[in-house]
């Protein structure tokens, strides 16, 4: 309706539009009704993650190619340090061409991205146990220091081991907890299949623990 009658839709003289890369064909037909005047979109098409939702990042290009269309690339970032844009800018380049580098005036005069190659994403933890113990030997605090996982639910158990067997103290926050380490789910199984013998659920579990 919002399309086939697009008279009876209100007009406004500016529209400005965020994530336009996230528009499906229904949201972009819809808002180009409703400007009358200035249509101002910000998006970038490397975003998008609406795709599964019917989202078009080609909106965004089609936009920027009308004739009366102005451009204006916002490459200077106000968060980072210049030593962090430059190791993003490095990695980037290659797989997300045509990619335009960020920029930034803020000089942290020390290296912004270290990285730790590990043979394998088994050998991950201990490699940042590793890095972490020769971080608190410079004099730096386990508080001052944090691992950001990708999914700490599934990956998180691993890199609690590696800090226990290591001896470091740690705090975890985001994944599954105590109480779904596989030791204490088996622990909680036997303690069920005690307290009643017929929770199959829960002896096969212990027996296959």
């Amino acid at each position: 309706l919002l399309v086939t009658r697009g008279d009876a839709l209100p007009k406004y003289r500016e529209v400005l539009v965020d994530e336009y890369q996230d528009t499906n064909l229904l949201q972009e037909r819809v808002l180009r009704r409703l400007a009358s005047g200035v249509y101002f979109a910000v998006g970038d098409a490397k975003q998008s993650i609406y795709r599964f939702r019917g989202a078009e990042p080609r909106h965004l290009a089609a936009l920027g190619a009308t004739p009366r269309a102005a451009n204006l690339s916002l490459t200077r970032n106000f968060r980072s340090t210049r030593e962090i844009l430059d190791g993003i800018n490095r990695m980037f380049i290659a797989p997300l061409a045509p990619y335009e580098s960020l920029r930034s005036e803020k000089v942290a005069g020390r290296p912004g991205i270290e990285i730790l190659p590990s043979a394998s994403k088994e050998a991950e933890p201990e490699r940042i146990v590793r890095r972490v113990r020769a971080l608190l030997a410079e004099g730096r605090t386990p508080g001052q220091i944090a691992v950001l996982l990708r999914s700490p639910r599934t990956h998180g158990l691993a890199f609690e081991r590696a800090f226990r067997e290591a001896g470091i103290r740690f705090g975890s926050s985001g994944g599954g907890g105590y109480y779904d380490r596989p030791e204490v789910r088996d622990l909680v199984a036997l303690l069920r299949a005690v307290r009643n013998p017929l929770d199959d659920q829960a002896l096969v579990r212990v027996l296959r623990g």
